[in-house]
C-alpha cells in the first residue's frame, strides 16, 4: 500500500521546537500497548507526567476532582507531542517506500 502524508510544519528532527505550538498528550493504557507493539514505548515514557483524574470547574465556580478510574494507582500519562512526532517519523524512516 502507498501513502502520501502531508504536514504543514516542518520535520520536527530538523527543526527546533516551538513552544507554545501544542500540548502535551494523554496517553493510556491502549496507546502504551500500541507504542510497546513498535519498540516506542520505553523512548518516549522517559519523562511523563502520571495523572490519576482531572479537575472539574462547575459554573457556579465548584470544583472537584474526577479521576480516571476507580483505582486510585491507576492512571493515564501526559507525553510530549513534540517528542511522540519525532519518534514516529524516526521509525518511518526504517519502512521500505
Amino acid at each position: 500500500m502507498h501513502v502520501d502524508v502531508y504536514e504543514k510544519r516542518g520535520d520536527p528532527r530538523l527543526e527546533h521546537q516551538v513552544q507554545g505550538r501544542s500540548i502535551n498528550l494523554a496517553l493510556s493504557t491502549r496507546g502504551l500497548h500500541a507504542l510497546k507493539e513498535i519498540g516506542l514505548d520505553a523512548a518516549l515514557m522517559l519523562r511523563p507526567v502520571r495523572m490519576y483524574g482531572r479537575q472539574v470547574h462547575d459554573v457556579d465556580q465548584t470544583q472537584h476532582f474526577l479521576p480516571y478510574s476507580p483505582d486510585p494507582t491507576h492512571a493515564i500519562y501526559s507525553v510530549s507531542r513534540y517528542e511522540l512526532n519525532k519518534l514516529l517519523l524516526e521509525k518511518t524512516q526504517h519502512y521500505p517506500r
